[in-house]
């Protein structure tokens, strides 16, 4: 059965930005990670997080070129975690745990394009040799 799309009633519509929607929101305290904080809308999300004070871990598996890209944004760090390998994820978690930080916001924004026809993970699993930051496939 298909479904039509109906307007949340948010006031929110295709043209508001990230700072439209966040404006007013304090977020100081507020330890933020956020996979695909990189680069498109994770890029503009967690700009938009950071302008309103939260602390933010990007998750990306180029690090380098997160920082790059995240280069003059304040409280933000990259970590490196491939979300396709469960032992890093682990890892992550652990360090995460480790510093005592709580995490108030999880952003899971990373995704594949086309998963199934790319390399094989550590898990045994194959997924898209090209991501994207948008959507998430299945």
């Amino acid at each position: 059965m298909k479904e039509s799309q109906r307007p949340l009633g948010s006031g929110f519509t295709a043209v508001s930005t990230a700072d439209g929607v966040i404006a007013g929101v304090d977020l100081r305290g507020r330890n933020v990670v956020i996979t695909g904080g990189h680069a498109g809308i994770g890029l503009e999300v967690t700009r938009a997080l950071a302008r309103s004070g939260a602390s933010l871990t990007t998750v990306s598996r180029d690090p380098d070129r997160a920082e790059q890209a995240l280069a003059g944004v304040t409280k933000v760090e990259a970590d490196r975690p491939d979300l396709l390998d469960p032992a890093l994820l682990d890892t992550f978690a652990a360090r995460w745990l480790a510093t005592g930080r709580p995490l108030h916001l999880l952003i899971n924004n990373a995704g594949l394009q086309h998963p199934g026809n790319g390399p094989w993970t550590p898990a045994g699993t194959r997924c898209s040799s090209r991501p994207i930051t948008s959507a998430t496939s299945s």
